[in-house]
């Protein structure tokens, strides 16, 4: 996964973020201030969204991909 869309810069998101980036919700990723769009990984190998910056270090999930929840097996 970490292979797809290798022009976009990617960065692993905390547990926190990454619950909000599952809602849908903007977050703030400072190490990505440069970049238009990025790839939200949730740990080393699964894609979590696609987030598009909206101000400085703000970033709006536009794609969020839903994982399976561990809970329900």
């Amino acid at each position: 996964p970490r292979m797809i869309l290798p022009h976009m810069p990617a960065v692993t998101a905390s547990p926190e973020t990454a619950g909000r980036v599952r809602n849908g919700n903007a977050v703030n990723l400072p190490e990505m201030s440069e970049a238009k769009l990025v790839r939200v990984f949730a740990n080393q190998s699964d894609l979590l969204a696609i987030a598009s910056r909206i101000a400085g270090t703000l970033f709006q999930p536009k794609v969020v991909l839903a994982a399976a929840s561990k809970e329900g097996k």
